[in-house]
């Protein structure tokens, strides 16, 4: 409003000062439309005077001030009887300006009776022929513009004042209807970003700060369920993560400890805890560029086996990746497998002794039932039934045998597999109908959801249907009654899993 009020009141002087200009103009112009006999300087002057004599009650009441001044500027004939310009006219510079043929407007001003008037004046030679013969030099008081100019000034400065006075009220009230929301929603949203989850401000209208709010308090509650998650997930990896059999110890990539369980201090046996990556690969003689592992972009794996206080470690290092795939750190999982060796050592050797045990006593049995079966006994009953019997159990004694020294070629990386094309739905739909009855017996649903399109691979296919019957037979052994037990199959990139 102050630029706008500037230019108003600049506009308004301009128009006011333009008024005056054509006005005199206008005075200047009738005495130009005046008939002349000659052009000479004396009956110009004169004709000037006579006009001037006839219509100065006309010029009086406009206020405007007419001086005939001769070519060099000297006033000789003056609208007003008392002529108070005699020796000053041709100090002007309008006057000075006419004088060399130039018209000109100018603003003076006038020290009468100890009061300054404001005036505007202006010089109009008449030339002829190239050669100033008279100047007509009128004046004016520019006193009702200054008066005009100040009443609109005063107008637009309390326009202005009041103007200011009604912004700075709305202003107040906008602001506080923007800011207090904003406030809110920032105090909250400091308690959200110290811990006190779950949040919520005050939704005010439907704008965008209304919005803002609602929004806030979705993403506060999201916020709250998010942590509840995590917290929840947390617990539970402590929990697994404490209770596991494995010793568990993690290093960030600088190498330094981040995280322990208690179970990698009871199978190392510390009187204190680790803090560097190079501790534990001295402690345990192990070798790996951790390096290597600490500046990865893909998960990389490294098994040790290694012997420490006649304990067997089974020690395995991997390092754990965030969303961008960069190494977060790594972890290194022992366990102590010394009981475990012992076990499988001890089972090799039972089964390779049952073996050897077993093959002879029923060697010698089996040649007892060949010679009766070939008429050594006399009762053909008797020696039928006896027969029977012995050889019964005798195929059932060779078959133990068979499995035990399955399981020892198994252990030892001996056993040769038959693979071949199989249909895997047709094999395992065979497995599941041999073992039907024994669910139905304990009341159970067993269903099979398998694809009537058969699907091929390259396996053994007696291996592949004892693992199946296995599996089905511990399903069924290990249910409840009326248990539901399905198999199905999902088809992955490159594996089919049953």
């Amino acid at each position: 409003m102050i630029i706008s009020g500037m230019f108003i009141l600049w506009q308004l002087e301009e128009y006011e000062y333009g008024k005056i200009e054509r006005e005199l103009e206008s005075t200047t112009n009738s005495f130009m439309a005046v008939t002349l006999e000659d052009d000479s300087a004396e009956t110009i002057l004169q004709t000037f005077k006579d006009y001037l004599e006839e219509n100065n009650a006309f010029f009086a009441d406009d206020g405007t001030e007419i001086y005939i001044l001769d070519s060099k500027g000297e006033c000789l004939y003056s609208s007003i009887t008392q002529m108070t310009v005699d020796d000053k006219v041709f100090s002007k510079s309008a006057v000075i300006s006419a004088v060399n043929g130039t018209k000109k407007f100018e603003n003076i001003k006038e020290n009468v009776n100890g009061e300054v008037n404001e005036l505007m004046a202006y010089a109009f030679p008449v030339v002829i022929d190239g050669e100033v013969k008279a100047i007509i030099y009128t004046r004016v008081s520019t006193d009702s513009v200054s008066d005009t100019m100040k009443t609109a000034r005063s107008i637009i400065i309390v326009s202005i004042l009041i103007a200011m006075i009604f912004s700075v009220v709305t202003a107040y009230i906008f602001a506080t209807s923007l800011t207090d929301p904003i406030k809110d929603l920032t105090v909250t949203a400091s308690k959200v970003a110290k811990g006190e989850v779950g949040k919520r401000v005050n939704v005010q209208g439907n704008d965008e700060i209304g919005q803002l709010a609602a929004t806030f308090n979705f993403m506060s509650v999201e916020l709250n369920k998010t942590l509840s998650d995590i917290s929840n997930e947390k617990n539970k990896l402590e929990a697994v993560f404490e209770h596991m059999q494995d010793g568990i110890i993690a290093f960030n990539t600088k190498g330094e400890l981040t995280h322990s369980n208690n179970v990698i201090n009871q199978i190392l046996e510390l009187r204190k805890e680790i803090e560097k990556v190079d501790e534990i690969k001295e402690l345990l003689k192990i070798d790996f560029d951790f390096n290597e592992f600490a500046n990865s972009h893909e998960n990389k794996i490294k098994n040790f086996e290694t012997t420490y206080l006649k304990k067997l470690l089974n020690i395995v290092v991997v390092n754990y990746l965030n969303d961008k795939n960069i190494t977060e750190g790594i972890i290194i999982m022992i366990q102590d497998v010394t009981e475990q060796r012992k076990l499988d050592n001890m089972r090799k050797e039972f089964v390779a002794n049952v073996s050897h045990e077993l093959r002879t006593p029923l060697t010698t049995v089996k040649g007892y039932v060949e010679t009766l079966m070939e008429g050594g006994v006399e009762d053909k009953d008797t020696s039928e039934k006896f027969l029977r019997v012995i050889n019964n159990e005798t195929d059932r004694m060779a078959l133990l045998v068979s499995d035990l020294l399955e399981l020892s070629r198994y252990d030892n990386h001996q056993i040769k597999l038959d693979n071949a094309k199989i249909d895997i739905y047709e094999l395992v739909s065979d497995a599941v109908l041999a073992q039907k009855i024994t669910a139905d017996n304990k009341k159970q649903e067993l269903i099979c959801n398998l694809p009537e399109t058969p699907d091929y691979i390259i396996g053994d296919y007696r291996r592949i249907g004892q693992v199946i019957t296995n599996i089905l037979s511990n399903a069924i052994k290990y249910s409840e009654e009326h248990a539901t037990i399905t198999v199905y199959s999902e088809k992955k990139d490159k594996t089919l899993e049953i």
